[in-house]
C-alpha cells in the first residue's frame, strides 16, 4: 500500500458535515474543491461566487487536507450557506499534516514528498464519489465563470476522453520570472519523464495533450482511480515535482484522450510579502523541461524562439500559433 502522507497523532479522517441528498442519479456529478491552506480561502470563494453550474446535478464537496481546525471552521462556515443550494453538500477532513515545498532534499522519496498527501487527498476524493463524473478544483485556482460546463462539455462531446482540464499558469518565486503553462507534451521511458515541453501561450481551442497538473480538471471516477494505481505502483521511481504530469500521462497509456482548453484560462493565485498576485497568460512562455539523473533534477528553459519550440515539440504548427492569434 502506498504511503499517503502522515496524519495528526490520534486522528483519521473524518465526515464532519452533510447535507442534502446523495441519491445519485444519471447526469449527475461530483464537485471537488480542494483545500489545504487558509490564506488561499478567501480569494477562492470571492471568485466561486462567479461560477455558473447546473446545482441541482452537482453534489459539492469541501476536501480539507490539512490539520488546520481554523480552516476547517471557515469550510464549515461556507458549507452551511449552501445547504440547500446544491444537490448535497459535504465537507471531509483528513488530518494530514501539510506540507512542505516539493524542490528540497527531502521531497527525494515519496514518504517525504508533498505529493504523497496529495496522492491520499485524491484518493479520499475517489471514496467520497458515487458520481461516474467529477471536477475537481484546487484552493488557489481561479477558473473563469463557466468553467464547469465546458469542461464536462469536453468529456461528454469526446467519447474517448479521459481528462479534460484548463490551462494555468505556474508560480515563480518572483513575479519578474517567467512561467509557463501546466500542460505538457511528454517524452516518457517506462515510470520516467524524461522531456516535457509546455506550449505557447498564444495557442487556443482545445488541443489533445499528453499530460497536465491537477488544478480544474474533470475525469471519470473509474479512469483516473485506475491510473492513481499505476503512480503508486511507480511511487519508487516517479521524479515527485512531476507526478502530477506523469498521473495524468497514465490516462493517455491506458487509451483515453487527455484534452486541454487553451481558452479557458485559469488564474494562480498566491501572496508574496502579504500582497495577492495573480499568475496568468502574461506571464508564460514556451517551455521545456529535461530530466538530469546526475542532478536528479530538471533543467529548465524558458525563452525559446517559437520556431525552435514547435520543432522540439513535434506536434504543433506554426500555422496553429498564427491562426490564435487571429482568433
Amino acid at each position: 500500500m502506498v504511503y499517503m502522507g502522515a496524519v495528526r497523532e490520534g486522528k483519521k479522517g473524518e465526515l464532519v458535515f452533510s447535507a442534502g441528498s446523495c441519491r445519485y442519479r444519471k447526469g449527475d456529478f461530483t464537485l471537488f474543491i480542494c483545500f489545504s491552506r487558509r490564506w488561499c480561502f478567501s480569494r477562492f470563494f470571492e471568485n466561486f461566487e462567479e461560477m455558473t453550474m447546473d446545482l441541482d446535478r452537482c453534489h459539492l464537496v469541501l476536501l480539507d487536507n490539512s490539520d488546520d481546525e481554523k480552516l476547517e471552521e471557515l469550510l464549515l462556515g461556507r458549507a452551511g450557506s449552501y445547504e440547500g443550494s446544491f444537490k448535497s453538500v459535504r465537507v471531509w477532513k483528513s488530518w494530514r499534516l501539510y506540507s512542505r515545498p516539493l524542490q528540497t532534499a527531502k521531497n527525494i522519496t515519496w514518504e517525504n514528498s508533498q505529493l504523497a498527501p496529495i496522492h491520499g487527498m485524491h484518493r479520499d476524493a475517489m471514496s467520497l464519489c458515487g458520481t461516474d463524473v467529477f471536477v475537481m478544483i484546487e484552493d488557489d485556482t481561479l477558473p473563469p465563470p463557466d468553467a464547469v460546463p465546458r469542461l464536462l462539455s469536453m468529456l461528454y462531446d469526446n467519447p474517448r476522453c479521459g481528462f479534460a482540464t484548463g490551462v494555468q499558469a505556474m508560480r515563480q518565486s518572483s513575479v519578474f520570472t517567467p512561467s509557463y503553462m501546466g500542460v505538457y507534451y511528454v517524452e516518457r521511458e517506462g515510470d520516467e519523464l524524461r522531456e516535457w515541453l509546455s506550449p505557447s501561450p498564444h495557442l487556443r481551442g482545445v488541443h489533445a495533450v499528453d499530460g497536465s497538473g491537477w488544478y480544474c480538471f474533470a475525469s471519470y471516477r473509474l479512469v483516473f482511480e485506475r491510473a492513481l494505481d499505476r503512480l503508486a505502483e511507480a511511487s519508487g521511481s516517479t521524479k515527485h515535482f512531476a507526478a502530477d504530469v506523469m498521473q495524468v500521462n497514465n490516462i493517455k497509456r491506458d487509451g483515453f484522450g487527455v484534452l486541454a482548453d487553451f481558452s479557458m484560462w485559469c488564474g494562480h493565485y498566491s501572496v508574496m510579502d502579504g500582497v495577492g498576485y495573480v499568475w496568468g497568460r502574461k506571464n508564460c512562455r514556451p517551455t521545456l523541461c529535461v530530466w538530469v539523473p546526475k542532478w536528479r533534477t530538471y533543467a529548465k528553459t524558458t525563452e525559446m524562439k517559437e520556431q525552435v519550440h514547435y520543432e522540439l515539440a513535434g506536434r504543433l504548427t506554426r500555422k496553429k500559433d498564427r491562426e490564435s492569434r487571429r482568433n
